[in-house]
């Protein structure tokens, strides 16, 4: 992994749309999203330039709304 400077963390919040965030984290990390914390309600992604050259944004948010 690069060093921290080359990424940023993203942290989505799933409180409110009643999907249990361990559940949701594990389905990311079977699809290949590197996942730096989570818990019941909040869901840390780490992304990088490299993510964001491979267009993971539109793979985040396709996984989400599984």
């Amino acid at each position: 992994m690069k060093s921290d400077s080359e990424s940023v963390r993203l942290a989505i919040d799933l409180r409110d749309t009643g999907r249990d965030a361990w559940q949701v984290a594990c389905a990311m990390a079977g699809r290949g999203f590197t996942l730096d914390a989570a818990s019941n309600r909040v869901i840390v992604v780490r992304v990088t330039a490299e993510d964001i050259n491979d267009a993971i944004q539109y793979r985040l948010a396709s996984a989400l709304q599984l």
